[in-house]
């Protein structure tokens, strides 16, 4: 009889043991949960520090130097980012003042908003090298053109499952914040952002090309530099650049042939399509002949001539149909951020067609 009590004493003691270490263990994981979930709802109302917190103006702007202030138009950018977010809490650890929290989380497709991103960001620049002098991009710029992806297209959602890491400081739980799990919380958008192989070399080629495509003749000129072509800056010279300008406007195309690189180098073997200078000349040439040879050329005198055959010429150049191919290698360059095209005099003459030199052996003749 002595045993049983004794017996039913500790029994007594080892459930209530059990029930007190089981309620602060119950009591923790509750505390752990709440600070997790107040952390991940703020993804859901975002401030200005939260923003900066997960993307900051650094990895969408790398060159920006100066911190701009976060416009309430970029606070509904944000938010438009996160529009679908979801998270499931799956398990919960604790140890002493250190706890572990298993989320699955439903973000943005990041790798396709980042390439969107990349891709509208590089066309941003190689347009800017086409703008009049003192036009700059702005890092709200920068952060729009996120929104209008956002805006026009329709991203899927992934899932992911992440580790959150808490600590207990003055009795109360703190989310331990690291750039890896920041970058998950986004996707691994900054991580898609910052990788050197987000785009392949061909890729590369592509982006530069067909934003070449996109340019208006003001943007081509100022881009390929043609009106520095010639020596004078009158009415001939002008119109002799208006005329490439559309020519190239009109027939420039590429096609990418193969390409290879070893990680650092890469080389993209294309065949560049603009209009036929040959053509050009020989249509010029003949017209030129049939009038030099006319009584009428030598009754315009020198300076009628000179007139004529500088209007035959952009004749020739405006009534052109035809286009030509050159296969070119192109070189690019991973420099750890990205792979840089490099633009060089060969591939310059390539989208000129091969006129540059015969214009101005031409215009310096005619002159």
């Amino acid at each position: 009889m002595k045993y049983s009590r004794k017996l039913l004493l500790f029994t007594l003691l080892l459930l209530t043991f059990v029930c007190l270490f089981g309620g602060c263990q119950k009591s923790e994981k509750s505390q752990v949960k709440a600070a997790a979930t107040r952390e991940l709802d703020l993804l859901k109302d975002l401030d200005d520090k939260t923003i900066e917190k997960y993307i900051s103006y650094e990895d969408l702007y790398p060159s920006g130097e100066i911190h701009q202030e976060v416009s309430s138009k970029i606070k509904n950018i944000f938010s438009r980012f996160y529009a679908n977010f979801s998270y499931k809490i799956l398990d919960i650890q604790v140890k002493d003042q250190t706890a572990r929290v298993t989320v699955r989380l439903n973000t943005i497709d990041a790798e396709t908003l980042a390439k969107d991103y990349s891709r509208a960001s590089m066309k941003k620049r190689i347009a800017s090298s086409a703008n009049p002098e003192g036009v700059e991009y702005s890092l709200e710029d920068y952060y729009l053109l996120l929104g209008e992806l956002l805006d026009e297209n329709q991203y899927d959602t992934v899932e992911n499952n992440c580790t959150l890491k808490l600590s207990k400081e003055n009795n109360t739980w703190k989310l331990e914040h690291s750039s890896r799990l920041d970058d998950q919380l986004v996707g691994g958008f900054v991580s898609y952002l910052q990788d050197p192989n987000l785009f392949t070399p061909e890729e590369i080629v592509e982006i530069h090309f067909d934003t070449l495509k996109e340019f208006d003749t003001e943007q081509l000129n100022r881009y390929l530099g043609i009106d520095t072509l010639f020596d004078a800056d009158d009415a001939y010279s002008r119109s002799l650049t208006q005329e490439l300008t559309n020519q190239i406007s009109d027939h420039f195309d590429y096609r990418i042939l193969k390409e290879s690189d070893d990680g650092h180098t890469a080389t993209v073997t294309a065949e560049i399509t603009s209009y036929d200078a040959k053509s050009i000349l020989n249509s010029y040439e003949k017209k030129l002949d049939s009038y030099l040879n006319s009584s009428q050329a030598f009754a315009d005198g020198e300076s009628g001539r000179l007139k004529k055959s500088s209007q035959l010429l952009l004749n020739s150049i405006k009534a052109n149909k035809s286009a030509s191919s050159t296969k070119l290698d192109l070189t690019l360059i991973n420099d750890g951020t990205s792979w840089k095209l490099q633009m060089n005099e060969d591939v310059a003459q390539a989208i000129l067609g091969g006129m540059g030199e015969a214009v101005k052996e031409i215009s310096s003749d005619v002159k």
